[in-house]
């Protein structure tokens, strides 16, 4: 569907509508130990570092690379219009995506030559899918967050 180089900073990989008027948010320890953080029509994963990552993105179901070091799966909702933005914090790129319901699945590892990669898979689906960590060091873990303040607090 698409692919970039992009440039990862505070080791973010973030998606989101553009129509969000905040759409960062903070991480709290158990955004950190799961990996992402989630708020309807935004989430951000955890990079394996900062730099630059082949970011590709993918319609259908995922299938896990055997190479890929983080797996995680979450509801993804475009409730309006047709874009999306991908990317890094401060580099990221227009998605075209039919608005309704999506399995987001974010897989992402080291290429044997070093480089890293990262696949976001938008699958549609008629109801919101369950929260999932499918490999990664909380891998099979039941019990995740699914809300966040946003950045700067609750008050700003």
């Amino acid at each position: 569907m698409a692919r970039w180089k992009v440039d990862i900073s505070y080791r973010q990989i973030v998606v989101f509508s553009p129509e969000l008027k905040d759409p960062l948010c903070e991480w709290a320890p158990e955004h950190l130990a799961q990996g992402f953080t989630w708020e309807p029509g935004y989430v951000a994963f955890t990079s394996i570092d900062d730099g630059r990552v082949d970011l590709d993105v993918q319609m259908g179901s995922c299938e896990p690379r055997e190479s890929a070091q983080h797996v995680i799966r979450v509801p993804f909702e475009l409730r309006q219009g047709w874009r999306l933005k991908v990317g890094g914090l401060f580099m990221n790129h227009v998605v075209w995506l039919k608005h309704g319901q999506y399995a987001l699945t974010f897989e992402h590892g080291d290429s044997d030559d070093g480089s890293r990669w990262c696949t976001l898979w938008f699958e549609r689906v008629e109801s919101p899918v369950e929260p999932s960590i499918i490999k990664g060091p909380m891998a099979g873990a039941t019990a995740l967050v699914m809300e966040a303040e946003p950045a700067g607090g609750p008050d700003e």
